[in-house]
């Protein structure tokens, strides 16, 4: 397995983790036609550990840029970019630093994507 497929894997299991119950959460899914039942919840305090270094940005992107969904008819269906790369912006991140950070978060979004719109 590749350093990079590995990598991937630690973000997708982190990605499963964010998808986590908050206080607000069961209205807020509601809302979107979801339930926490959409979701295989991972234990929290393991992902510290199983999160690599180099994707702690991508993890913090998206649970910083978690309220940013776009949605439509059929339910949640992507990030807003537009959004993200404002943040970035402001943040005053490089080009190369968005390229890599973005492309890790491409990942999260893909795998909860995937778990939001699961058929049980």
């Amino acid at each position: 397995m590749s350093i990079v497929r590995a990598s991937l894997g630690k973000l997708t299991k982190a990605a499963s983790v964010l998808t986590g119950k908050s206080a607000d959460t069961d209205v807020a899914l509601k809302m979107l036609g979801m339930s926490m039942d959409d979701f295989d919840l991972v234990d929290a305090a393991s992902v510290e550990q199983d999160v690599w270094p180099e994707n702690w940005p991508a993890v913090m992107l998206f649970n910083q840029m978690s309220t940013q969904w776009r949605y439509g008819l059929n339910g949640v269906f992507g990030l807003d970019y537009n959004a993200i790369f404002s943040w970035m912006d402001i943040e005053g991140w490089g080009v190369e630093v968005k390229r890599d950070v973005f492309s890790g978060l491409q990942v999260i979004e893909k795998r909860v994507l995937e778990k939001i719109n699961e058929v049980s």
